[in-house]
């Protein structure tokens, strides 16, 4: 802001001013305090209409896009929608003018009595002469007053604020005295402009606001003086004081300071970045005739088109707020409302939260009572991004995430690219995006920016996963601006809850998960898992959501959000997540044992035994083999010169609907890497041949990483490399020829893996497919799969089935 100080543009005015005889009015703004240049600056209250909301045109588009009616304004939609059925409400206007929306007001009946107020004589006199010529004076006081003087004594019931707020400051002390004024559940009625402070337009804004103004034909260029308006220009910070030191002085506040203070019930943007700067003193020359209106249109969908690509954000916004008398979640969404692809940025939350961000290629959509993030061809920073706010950042505010990251290892593709895919990649993204393919691990990011749509380079006060390398699993990090901690190396996919908090100088993130889940606390541990020193907070915060990229290569696997909420950060944070996020994740507790086999007896086919000492198994799919070793053990069937071919699935009746919890001592073949081994063992739960769900390992010599990895087959439908098969990075948790028990449990609709106790995977079957119908299992068993190879001759030891408590 203090480059712009002064600029080369006020010394042009300046001069233009000389020499048509005004320095005199220059000279004149120098005196007298702030007040009074605000007060002289309103008084000429026969000034010509210049501004984009005197067309009509424009004023039918407020009203669409605020109500949904372009015949309908926005007092009448509030008095329909928010004030019905109500009666003697008493009723305060702040920064009134001349009362034309006062006198609206009135004209509805939903007051009992409406007290208008204004710092400026002039246009006071003039309000209270139309309300008496319009026969509504006994209803509507205009007074000349200033509203921080106001006495709260006697509570207003609504206080209105059209186009006042802009010119107050400093805003959380605005919004302070409003709560004081409002009686408990009063509403607040805003219809404001809440962009840049001192209209300080970043410079994307002034570029897509010129070429929007060379798109409007000459005749409607022509300003008052009869030249031709060529250009938008910034105004000088100095300009703005000389001529109205109030105008915008704290704008950029006022969204995060109502969202921080009040229930915001209702929030309509309605544009205006452009075509506020780009219409001002021209929109004199807009009729409202045919020709006039084709051109408004264009350059409605020229701002409009921006807006929805993130290019520039709404100036103007109305809303409906309620005082809060509760302490309470400013924000909790729990997605209840199902939405298709490409429609939940812009969409609310029950609670009415606006969601914003950026969904550039729609991988987001609602089902199931969740958030599904999905994967992007071409991945990005700030391309799948969803956020709330903006709140102000003169409290301390906590962001809770409950969520399921897809994949804890998501990276950009990092094979080759060649000219046909860079070329595919640049007619998707440009000019956005950048020339260079994006190399990147951070693949989730949950916490706090300073933007609904961050840059690139932005850095966030946020919980962060990192994929290393090949040979690890996830990392966790917490990062609070430049600074990064990681926390651990050894993160699973497993659902979590992450709670980011800022406050003066101090960062914070909390996380749970499952008892004994790596990088996270137990759920009810009240111990941070990080603190950071910081700064003073940012002025404005969103709480986000971002996923710069999903998946690896082709795998596309699905991120889940189930639970959203932004709170006023409390001494005791975890106590107050916990009546909302205690809600355990789903943790089947084994019960009574159903089936058991310890593979004792002669070796031989599982499915050509019979004695007395096994289960009755029956190969149910394949054409491999498992046997019993005749030591006490089970035994996929193969070598490394002829390994077991292609999935095989031997399986038990199960006799119990309910599902299962099977254990399994796995250990993978070979000692030890080099020796050309993989291991594709593990356990499957059986409907048919058209739906199964199966659980194997991945361990190999074609690469370090080694993986837990959970396929569903549903419908005859299964796709590797789209969304029917997910895993999980375990590293060093799976070796050649150590045993280690798999445990996983099975309801029909989910499932949850455990190595050695430890919990690393857990889906629901509708995560893979939002349609996916739950298995009714029949069979449970022993599974070879092929995965990138088939097994070399895995061994099963000690095979459990024992009933889920429900």
């Amino acid at each position: 802001m203090i480059s712009n100080l002064v600029n080369r543009h006020d010394l042009v005015r300046l001069y233009n001013k000389y020499n048509s005889g005004q320095a005199s009015s220059v000279l004149e703004k120098l005196r007298g305090s702030s007040k009074d240049r605000v007060v002289r600056q309103w008084s000429d209250v026969d000034r010509e209409p210049r501004q984009w909301w005197s067309i009509p045109a424009v004023g039918r588009r407020w009203n669409q896009l605020i109500t949904g009616d372009e015949s309908m304004d926005f007092p009448s939609w509030v008095a329909t929608e928010h004030l019905r059925g109500r009666s003697g409400l008493r009723a305060l206007s702040l920064g009134c003018g001349t009362g034309d929306r006062e006198l609206r007001w009135a004209e509805l009946g939903v007051f009992e009595r409406l007290d208008a107020f204004d710092i400026t004589p002039e246009v006071i006199a003039v309000a209270t002469a139309k309300a008496r010529s319009a026969g509504l004076d006994h209803l509507v006081n205009f007074e000349v007053r200033d509203f921080t003087e106001l006495d709260a004594a006697r509570p207003y019931d609504v206080i209105i604020a059209e186009h006042s707020l802009h010119h107050l400051a400093p805003m959380p002390d605005v919004v302070s005295q409003i709560e004081q004024l409002l009686a408990p559940s009063g509403l607040l009625i805003v219809d404001e402009f809440v962009g840049p402070k001192r209209f300080q337009w970043s410079d994307v804004q002034v570029a897509e606001a010129n070429s929007l103004l060379r798109t409007i034909p000459e005749r409607y260029r022509r300003l008052p003086s009869g030249e031709i308006k060529t250009s938008v220009v910034r105004p000088s910070i100095l300009w703005m004081l000389l001529t109205d030191p109030s105008e915008a002085i704290d704008s950029e506040r006022i969204l995060p300071s109502l969202h921080s203070h009040f229930d915001v019930l209702d929030e309509r943007p309605y544009g205006g970045a452009l075509l506020h700067i780009a219409l001002s003193d021209i929109s004199q020359n807009f009729a409202d005739d045919p020709d006039s209106v084709a051109v408004l249109q264009e350059a409605f969908e020229i701002e409009d088109a921006l807006m929805e690509q993130g290019r520039v954000d709404s100036d103007f916004v109305a809303l409906v707020c309620r005082k809060r008398t509760a302490p309470g979640p400013l924000v909790d969404d729990d997605f209840s409302d199902p939405l298709p692809p490409g429609q939940v940025v812009g969409s609310r939350s029950r609670d009415g939260a606006r969601r914003g961000g950026t969904d550039r290629f729609a991988t987001m959509s609602v089902d199931n009572d969740q958030l599904r993030i999905g994967w992007m061809e071409h991945p990005s920073r700030g391309s799948s991004v969803l956020s709330y706010g903006p709140f102000a950042g003169d409290r301390p505010m906590t962001l809770a995430v409950r969520f399921l990251n897809g994949l804890t290892t998501s990276q950009s593709d990092w094979r080759v690219e060649g000219r046909r895919a860079m070329l595919r990649r640049w007619s998707a993204t440009l000019p956005r995006g950048p020339l260079r393919r994006p190399e990147l691990r951070d693949n989730l990011v949950i916490g706090w920016y300073a933007r609904e749509n961050p840059a690139p380079e932005e850095h966030p006060v946020a919980a962060v996963i990192h994929r290393a390398g090949d040979h690890q699993a996830g990392e966790l990090w917490f990062q609070a601006g430049a600074s990064r901690v990681r926390l651990c190396d050894n993160l699973q996919n497993i659902p979590s809850t992450c709670a980011v908090t800022v406050r003066e100088g101090l960062a914070e993130l909390h996380g749970w998960s499952y008892p004994g889940a790596a990088c996270y606390r137990s759920p009810g541990d009240t111990e941070a898992l990080a603190s950071i020193s910081i700064g003073p907070a940012p002025e404005t915060l969103h709480a986000v959501i971002h996923q710069p990229v999903l998946g690896e290569v082709f795998y596309r696997v699905d991120t889940r959000v189930d639970r959203v909420q932004v709170i006023p950060a409390e001494d005791q944070l975890p106590a107050t997540l916990s009546q909302v996020f205690d809600q355990r994740w789903w943790n089947p507790e084994p019960d009574d044992v159903l089936l058991r086999d310890d593979f004792e007896g002669s070796e031989g086919d599982l499915a050509q035994l019979s004695d007395a000492h096994g289960l009755p198994w029956e190969r149910l799919m394949g054409a491999g083999v498992i046997e019993r070793s005749g030591a006490g053990s089970a035994r996929v069937r193969g070598s490394i010169e002829s390994p077991n071919p292609g999935r095989t699935i031997y399986g038990v009746p199960l006799g119990d609907p309910g599902g299962a919890a099977l254990s399994v001592v796995v250990t993978p073949p070979g000692t030890e890497v080099g020796q050309g081994h993989r291991g594709r063992g593990g356990v499957a739960f059986w409907q048919d041949e058209d739906n199964h769900f199966i659980v194997n390992t991945w361990i190999d010599d074609a690469m370090v990483g080694v993986s837990l990895s959970a396929f569903l087959r549903v419908g005859g439908r299964e796709d590797m490399f789209e969304w029917d098969a997910v895993w999980t990075n375990v590293g060093p948790r799976i070796k050649h020829g150590t045993p280690f028990e798999l445990i996983v449990a099975c309801d029909g609709g989910r499932f949850l893996c455990r190595l050695d106790g430890e919990p690393v995977l857990y889906r629901a079957f509708t995560d893979y497919r939002s349609d996916s119908a739950p298995l009714r299992i029949g069979h449970v068993g022993l599974v070879a799969n092929w995965e990138w190879g088939d097994d070399t001759g895995t061994f099963f030891d000690h095979f459990v089935a024992r009933r889920i408590k429900s």
